[in-house]
């Protein structure tokens, strides 16, 4: 099975076509999810303070660095013949892409597959095997301290206090995921999230999930693939003959993503997320 794969697509908003430029690959495998084995390790103690002293904190560290930087990854595997997003649960409440803060004078590449490592990886160094950071999706912003996350950052704010971006990270056609106890990796498919704001939080009920799929249907329609609506996704009922599926969506940021699934594998049996990890 870890033969069959489907294939990403990204360009830049002007349409342009990376894939004989090796700095700037844009093309993306996603590989069944049974591909991956999954386990756990250690807690990673979850800070909870009051708000008076995290407000407190953000303000000093303002003050200290300068701008907010978070960065997160997005993850991409198939299951159903449909892609999923790899989030991790915390409290069984609240869901996140894998990813954090960087430090003072970090890199947004070096940030995010060190923060990888440490959440998703038997210890911080990592496994041997270096992530894969690929093309930036979208950017959001915190205006001042106590504001949500806003995609749009009106002119007239001149000093943001933080920004949040998010990059496709392409996988391997194998790996193994270890995940604090505390935490959970779970892999959801993009229709649940999609419109799903109360769940999933703005960044990726938006960015990830509804920009995607609404755009993805209406280019199925544009060819002639009608698209079902199922429980763990949507699946073609009709594909052009000796054509695979080709599905096209384009962030709010300008960034074009072409979806391509040509031969998928069936996945784990119901109730099975995946191998065993030993």
């Amino acid at each position: 099975m870890g033969e069959e794969r489907g294939s990403l697509h990204v360009s830049d908003s002007n349409g342009l076509d990376h894939r004989d430029n090796d700095d700037q690959s844009r093309t993306l495998d996603i590989y069944p999810l049974s591909s991956y084995y999954f386990a756990s390790k250690e807690a990673i103690p979850v800070k909870v303070e009051p708000p008076a002293d995290r407000l407190h904190r953000l303000k000093s560290n303002y003050a200290a660095y300068g701008l907010r930087t978070c960065v997160e990854a997005v993850i991409l595997v198939e299951l159903f013949k449909h892609p999923h997003v790899l989030l991790l649960q915390i409290r069984n409440c609240i869901f996140k892409l894998p990813g954090g803060r960087l430090r003072p004078g970090e890199s947004e590449i070096d940030g995010l597959k060190r923060k990888l490592s440490r959440k998703l990886c038997i210890n911080a160094d990592g496994d041997g095997i270096p992530w894969e950071v690929g093309e930036c999706l979208g950017a959001w912003w915190r205006h001042d301290f106590e504001s949500l996350l806003c995609r749009d950052l009106p002119s007239r704010v001149e000093s943001p206090k933080e920004c949040t971006k998010l990059y496709v990270v392409q996988l391997p056609d194998c790996r193994r995921f270890i995940a604090p106890k505390n935490q959970k990796l779970l892999a959801i498919p993009l229709c649940q999230i999609a419109k799903n704001n109360e769940t999933y939080g703005p960044i990726i009920s938006d960015e990830v999930g509804e920009d995607l799929i609404d755009l993805a249907k209406a280019m199925a329609e544009e060819v002639g693939v009608d698209l079902a609506e199922m429980g763990s996704g949507f699946v073609a009922m009709e594909e052009a003959e000796d054509s695979p599926l080709r599905l096209t969506a384009c962030s709010a940021h300008g960034c074009r993503v072409e979806l391509r699934i040509t031969g998928v594998g069936e996945g784990p049996e119901d109730g099975e997320f995946a191998g065993t990890l030993k």
